[in-house]
């Protein structure tokens, strides 16, 4: 972009031109002891002044990295920075949002089963239900597994906090072997985005129809 004025003590025109070398530039303009200054000249200077504070004015300050090494570690705790801590090269955005911001791990709410108990030879389904504080880092898969229960792996990652998920009718199957009871352990598995792992579980149990004892069978009512 240019200015057109023109050179007042010349008769000619000329135009603003901006120079990103001030050095350059300063160094056209004269002493005036011998009436050497060039009127376009000053309007460079006053010019390529002007650019430059507006760019400046126009950019986030957040566009500018700056960086920060400590090779030294830490001797406190300070906010989320853990005591021995050091830093390579990291800007001050990542610098601070790791001292406001302490890393939060995931934690389970609940998990648990629908039914927590059951008749052997029964076929009944259930619901795996689950309640999950995703924490500092996105949740990136959960796996489901137990004895008589295939994995089950969801697509992530998980950002909603609390994860709220659930494993609708299933049907878990029992031994053959006769036992009064029997109980069916199903683990879930949580990995984070930085691979951060933890797991849970929830249990159902079988027993046999003798485990309840006998029953008063109601007048009038035929089996």
């Amino acid at each position: 972009m240019a200015l057109g004025l023109p050179d007042i003590g010349t008769g000619s025109l000329y135009y603003s031109q901006y120079d990103s070398n001030i050095v350059d530039l300063l160094s056209r303009i004269y002493d005036n002891n011998t009436n050497a200054i060039v009127a376009k000249d000053v309007r460079d200077s006053i010019w390529s002044l002007y650019n430059d504070i507006l760019l400046i004015a126009t950019q986030s300050l957040t566009q500018f990295q700056i960086y920060y090494t400590l090779g030294t570690p830490s001797t406190i705790d300070v906010g989320g920075i853990t005591v021995g801590s050091t830093f390579s090269n990291i800007s001050f955005q990542n610098f601070f949002d790791q001292m406001l911001l302490p890393y939060v791990a995931p934690a389970v709410n609940s998990f648990n089963s629908s039914i927590t108990e059951l008749q052997l030879l029964c076929s009944t389904r259930i619901n795996l239900n689950d309640s999950i504080e995703v924490g500092s880092v996105p949740l990136s898969v959960i796996n489901f597994t137990g004895p008589y229960l295939p994995i089950i792996s969801d697509g992530g990652p998980f950002t909603t906090n609390p994860f709220i998920g659930s494993r609708t009718s299933i049907v878990p199957t029992y031994s053959t072997t006769v036992a009064v009871t029997q109980t069916n352990t199903f683990p879930m598995s949580v990995v984070t985005t930085d691979f951060l792992s933890f797991t849970t579980s929830t249990s159902l149990t079988y027993k046999h129809k003798r485990y309840y004892g006998p029953l008063t069978i109601p007048g009038g009512f035929i089996p």
